[in-house]
């Protein structure tokens, strides 16, 4: 019987908070309140407009910490801001070519075009390109980056430690 591991994620950075806030909030607030001065749209669609962009808020709050990595048996699976899953077996895992990224080359300095995903300032969810092919990447700050290249492709996980992500992989494949 295997016992699931949890990989630990970096914490998401006030600033994708702010940048949440601004894109969903502010800015759609303020076109909307100039709008309606210019062009005498009812002041009452603010609110509509404030129930909108504070749900937009929440769901993009929610992506950003909904992020997990979990060793399950022989098998790692990710979730990605709870939209995006990849399972890979840990078999797949490349682990004597892996790359540690710290600061200050942050994770969008890493990735290359996104394919399917989500990005905001601090934070990168889904699939990426790499000069070697598709990276799955979960990265919710700026934060050291552990990339692990797989058969096909790679993983990017923005981890609070790296070293200690490293030796609970490690470990789980000498238990299998």
């Amino acid at each position: 019987m295997s016992t699931t591991q949890t990989i630990m994620l970096a914490r998401p950075h006030w600033t994708t908070d702010a940048w949440l806030a601004v894109l969903t909030l502010v800015l759609p607030l303020t076109i909307y309140w100039l709008a309606a001065r210019a062009t005498g749209l009812p002041l009452a669609g603010l609110i509509l407009v404030a129930t909108a962009g504070g749900s937009l808020f929440a769901l993009g709050l929610s992506a950003t910490r909904t992020c997990r990595a979990q060793i399950d048996g022989s098998t790692l699976r990710l979730v990605a801001g709870g939209l995006f899953r990849h399972h890979v077996p840990l078999s797949a895992l490349q682990l004597d070519a892996v790359q540690i990224h710290y600061p200050p080359r942050n994770l969008g300095q890493v990735v290359g075009r996104r394919l399917k995903g989500v990005s905001l300032p601090g934070v990168h969810l889904g699939w990426f390109s790499m000069a070697y092919g598709r990276a799955f990447v979960v990265g919710p700050a700026n934060t050291p980056v552990l990339e692990i290249r797989t058969g096909d492709g790679g993983i990017l996980l923005a981890v609070a430690n790296p070293q200690d992500a490293l030796t609970r992989i490690r470990s789980a494949l000498a238990g299998r």
